[in-house]
């Protein structure tokens, strides 16, 4: 068992400014008090791996237009109803110093332009917006209250559904994200559980995972696209459903002359996750399709 005799020491001599934590406990399971570098090595490997899980029921899918029609998701496709409170936030987003990057992200999920502070947390709401099973989208959700040496707040930068689950996500560059003090952080947490949400914390290392961002942000014109039923049922009947594959090229060749009419809705649907590819590899004419299961023709 190690010694903590000499910090104690130490603490004595320099008049008890030096903060003392005791031992982690034996069994311990949760991050924060073990070890902060592997509590963001496990969150954000979570959070990542959520991202990219297609779940069996989603709301998200094309935009349509034109008549209604019985092409339907493996569930209905709307958006969030309470759109315009997507663009409200918190707090006030930017500082007064200018020391951050301020814009904005356009979000099919929240149907609503998402302010943020750098490029980081841009590149993090088109991140989301993109994953299939982030359901509400939104920028500084909420104020946290918490306490550990002192009581403070804390704004996270987004709040969404994932997979059903609330989340508070905090964005911050990996440099930073390894300097929290792990009481801090464990306090942070407990608060967002509190208030009924699950905390994590994402950095460049997932958020800017390559290709997979470059394929995002490409594709994502092709999220607005407004697409016909008519459209949409030829683009679905020319691919095999899971688990067989084609390759766009096939998907071209069998729509003939059509593919020129329906090469944005294609695409469209390959963003929405109706048609499946692997986004961790360049997207080109050689890349790999099959329809999702679930989608009723």
């Amino acid at each position: 068992m190690r010694d903590y005799s000499r910090l104690l020491r130490i603490k004595t001599l320099t008049g008890g400014r030096m903060s003392f934590r005791p031992p982690p406990r034996q069994g311990a399971t949760f991050g924060p008090d073990v070890c902060p570098g592997s509590w963001l090595n496990q969150s954000e490997a979570t959070l990542d791996e959520l991202l990219g899980q297609i779940p069996a029921c989603s709301t998200k899918g094309p935009r349509f237009t034109g008549s209604n029609s019985s092409v339907r998701g493996p569930a209905s496709i709307e958006h969030w109803s309470s759109r315009g409170a997507e663009a409200k936030t918190s707090r006030i987003v930017g500082n007064t110093r200018q020391t951050k990057v301020i814009g904005a992200a356009y979000s099919h999920t929240a149907a609503a332009m998402l302010p943020t502070e750098s490029v980081l947390e841009a590149d993090c709401a088109v991140l989301l917006d993109w994953a299939a099973g982030v359901t509400r989208l939104r920028t500084q959700p909420m104020r946290l209250r918490y306490r550990d040496t002192a009581v403070r707040h804390t704004t996270p930068d987004f709040g969404c559904d994932l997979h059903g689950a609330p989340y508070l996500i905090e964005v911050k560059p990996l440099s930073k994200a390894r300097q929290i003090n792990p009481d801090q952080l464990l306090a942070i947490t407990m608060a967002a559980v509190g208030a009924g949400a699950r905390y994590a914390m994402l950095t460049e290392r997932a958020i800017r995972r390559q290709p997979r961002l470059a394929n995002i942000q490409r594709m994502r014109r092709y999220g607005g696209f407004p697409v016909t039923a008519e459209d949409i049922q030829c683009v679905l009947r020319a691919v095999p459903e899971a688990p067989s594959v084609i390759k766009i090229t096939e998907l071209e060749r069998r729509l003939g002359k059509r593919w020129t009419r329906l090469r944005s809705t294609a695409l469209a649907l390959i963003y929405w996750h109706w048609l499946l590819v692997d986004w961790h590899v360049p997207l080109g004419p050689e890349s790999i399709l099959q329809r999702r299961q679930g989608l009723s023709l």
